[in-house]
């Protein structure tokens, strides 16, 4: 009887090997697309870092630029604006002095 038990247990453990093999498998899939993942969210969070750095010295230099030109504007003295120009065309000005006219009797 001993030996029967035997036979019966190497049948089970060569089904249940073909078993394990498939689930080593398909983890093994899951695993591999898990990591993947994990690299591209790691890569894209990397790359918004350094665009999100690139802007802000953008930022700062543009801001930087502002405050050095307004530290020149006030440094030079200010001019008043230029006096408005009188309109070109070729039509005559029109006065707003009364006409008057001389009525002969």
């Amino acid at each position: 009887m001993p030996c029967w038990n035997r036979m019966l247990a190497s049948r089970r453990w060569r089904r249940r090997r073909g078993a394990v093999i498939v689930l080593v498998a398909l983890f093994l899939v899951v695993i591999v697309a898990m990591l993947a993942f994990a690299l591209d969210i790691g890569y894209t969070c990397r790359v918004q870092s350094e665009l999100q750095n690139a802007a802000d010295t953008a930022a700062l230099a543009a801001a930087q630029e502002a405050l050095r030109a307004e530290v020149r504007s006030d440094s030079q003295p200010r001019r008043s604006p230029p006096a408005p120009q009188p309109p070109l065309s070729s039509e005559p000005r029109l006065s707003l002095r009364p006409i008057r006219r001389e009525v002969s009797a």
